[in-house]
């Protein structure tokens, strides 16, 4: 497994999620899932090595009745990170609206269901190459600082 780039799986549907997951692991990304906004939240301020994040962006809040306010708030988490974090928004879209909100948020990219493992690997490989990138250069600035890794 590539230990420089992690993913995070954020999702509710047991299904949804555990076909991510596998997905993710023909990557040879090491895989951390959670299943509330909550434990996103967390892991993502305390995992700097998470570089993707899949989220159902209709997750809920800290209230159940939220629908939607917990995948928005984990997206725009990741992505106040900075620009070395990729987030697809993964979930059905009853109407277009609910998807802008999702990019509007700073996704990168939406999957809309039913999709595949397969379309979830074809979003984020090209962008593991970049994040590699960006984790090497950062490793090696450290080292010729004399800064431990």
């Amino acid at each position: 497994m590539n230990s420089l780039v992690q993913a995070l799986v954020v999702d509710n549907d047991d299904g949804r999620r555990n076909k991510n997951i596998l997905a993710l692991h023909r990557l040879e990304l090491e895989v951390m899932t959670v299943k509330t906004m909550r434990s996103a939240l967390h892991l993502i301020a305390t995992c700097p090595q998470i570089r993707v994040v899949v989220v159902n962006w209709q997750l809920p809040g800290i209230e159940q009745s939220q629908i939607g306010a917990g995948g928005i708030r984990v997206i725009q988490t990741a992505k106040s990170r900075g620009h070395n974090i990729f987030v697809v928004a993964v979930g059905c879209a009853p109407n277009v609206r609910a998807a802008d909100k999702a990019l509007d948020a700073g996704a990168n990219k939406l999957l809309l269901d039913p999709a595949s493992g397969d379309e979830l690997c074809d979003l984020i490989r090209p962008q593991l190459s970049r994040l590699l990138a960006q984790e090497e250069a950062v490793t090696e600035e450290l080292e010729l600082a004399g800064a431990p890794s």
